[in-house]
């Protein structure tokens, strides 16, 4: 029997498919078996699948009508044998040591559901950057109510976790992100600080062709989980919580204010209903409010009394960067 099910649903992938399988025969790690499941492919994607199936013995091709992602993964959770699930979507990579890394992870931390890695992100075999998910094991439930933490073609999973759960084909192409709620909710989860696979991004990206639907769909999780936590916000504070990690936006000083005051709901109430581990929540909270805050310190005085009167009270024991920060500041914009 297997320890690991490698999983690589497809369709039409027939310029990627050989390359995701060829990651996966050159592991270090070898007692894995490898699950091709063709979910209703128009183009060569089979035939490059049965080829490999018939050249190696560690792949298992299972062919189905179209049913598409969510279903698929799923069809790959009945089918696997192994203790564990390794995730690989057809268009991404491998590197050689992902799987002994992570099985080695998985036995020494026999609590963990979910582990995912780094990845580095290319685009026609030119480095374009490094995905670098949080790390910190006790804080990732909390900062799941906020981002997605985890990057499918990373991610391993003990199957024996996955009992009741699976992929929800209603919050498709953010289907992952759902799952990976469902199961902090129960297990402690985890990501290994080194890069494991290589993320190609292509204009047939799932995530590329789906960007709306994708963002509507991670929208609705982030209310759920909100919901759970005990707020039921509004569209404006749903919009104002969805973009607070993202720091795409300009120094707003209304933006500052208000993002303080529901940071400061968000931990009162979660001292109510003590959802998450406390200590880990407040972390989260106060490392979104440092950046906050350094975003917002080239806004001068103005700034500076919103960080010292919106500041919340739970926040008072972690002001000690931000106070080096506002002191650093100072002495440029020589706030009273």
């Amino acid at each position: 029997m297997p320890t690991i099910s490698v999983i690589i649903p497809f369709y039409n992938a027939e310029k990627f498919l050989a390359r995701a399988v060829q990651s996966i025969l050159q592991q270090t790690y070898q007692n894995y078996e490898l699950l091709l499941i063709n979910d209703g492919s128009t183009d060569q994607s089979l035939a490059i699948a049965q080829k490999l199936a018939e050249a190696h013995q560690k792949i298992r091709l299972i062919d189905q009508t179209n049913r598409g992602l969510a279903a698929t993964r799923n069809r790959g959770i009945a089918e696997a044998q192994g203790k564990y699930l390794a995730w690989l979507d057809a268009d991404d990579e491998a590197l050689p040591l992902r799987l002994a890394k992570q099985v080695a992870y998985m036995e020494k931390h026999p609590k963990i559901a979910l582990l995912g890695s780094f990845a580095s992100c290319q685009q026609e075999n030119k480095m374009l950057h490094t995905f670098t998910p949080k790390t910190q094991t006790a804080a990732l439930p909390v900062w799941l109510l906020f981002q997605n933490c985890f990057i499918q073609s990373t991610t391993m999973v003990r199957k024996t976790c996955l009992e009741g759960l699976h992929y929800q084909a209603a919050f498709a192409p953010a289907e992952d992100y759902a799952l990976w709620v469902q199961l902090a909710k129960q297990f402690p989860v985890a990501n290994l600080p080194e890069v494991l696979a290589i993320y190609h991004q292509h204009n047939q990206n799932i995530s590329q062709q789906q960007s709306i639907l994708q963002q509507n769909h991670t929208t609705t999780i982030l209310h759920q989980q909100l919901i759970r936590l005990g707020i039921d916000p509004t569209a404006t504070e749903l919009e104002l919580h969805k973009n607070l990690v993202h720091y795409q936006y300009q120094p707003d000083l209304l933006l500052y204010e208000k993002s303080s005051q529901w940071l400061g709901l968000l931990l009162q109430t979660q001292a109510q209903t003590k959802i998450y581990a406390q200590k880990a929540f407040e972390t989260v909270i106060a490392e979104i409010w440092h950046k906050l805050t350094a975003m917002h310190l080239s806004c001068g005085k103005e700034a500076y009394q919103i960080y010292a009167h919106a500041t919340p009270t739970a926040l008072l024991p972690f002001m000690i960067k931000a106070r080096l920060a506002v002191s650093f500041a100072r002495k440029f914009y020589k706030l009273s």
